[in-house]
């Protein structure tokens, strides 16, 4: 071994500068974390009040979708209400013409084209009676 360095190297030269080094570094990372987490928490301040100022702007801002005068029979409803009425009643009637369709097609189907039979809720008044 050589003389001029030591074979421990836990000697109390070696620890002062390791322990330096360390606490610096320690500091260093600590101020790195506590800046990124000021960055990420004003961030997400800045995110919060942009939504925040956006929405109230939404609120004060009259809807583009709806006329602000409205007829007499909606001054209740919105344009949604009136929307979702009117498009389950389409669905409604689509619904009574497909029964309707698909009786008239049963009745040709099992007393033929020229077939009258006339129910108690339906009457056949366009049969054509072949004699």
């Amino acid at each position: 071994m050589n003389e001029s360095t030591p074979s421990n190297c836990s000697t109390r030269n070696t620890q002062i500068p390791i322990r330096a080094v360390l606490r610096q570094t320690r500091e260093s990372l600590t101020e790195i974390f506590t800046k990124y987490r000021q960055k990420v928490g004003n961030g997400a301040l800045l995110a919060v009040q942009r939504v925040k100022t956006s929405q109230q702007l939404s609120l004060i801002k009259p809807s583009l979708r709806c006329v602000t005068k409205r007829q007499s029979f909606f001054k209740r409803y919105g344009c949604e209400e009136v929307a979702t009425v009117c498009l389950l009643v389409v669905i409604l009637l689509m619904l009574l013409f497909g029964l309707y369709l698909a009786r008239n097609y049963n009745h040709a189907y099992i007393y033929g084209s020229g077939g009258c039979l006339s129910t108690f809720l339906w009457t056949y008044d366009e049969c054509q009676i072949i004699t």
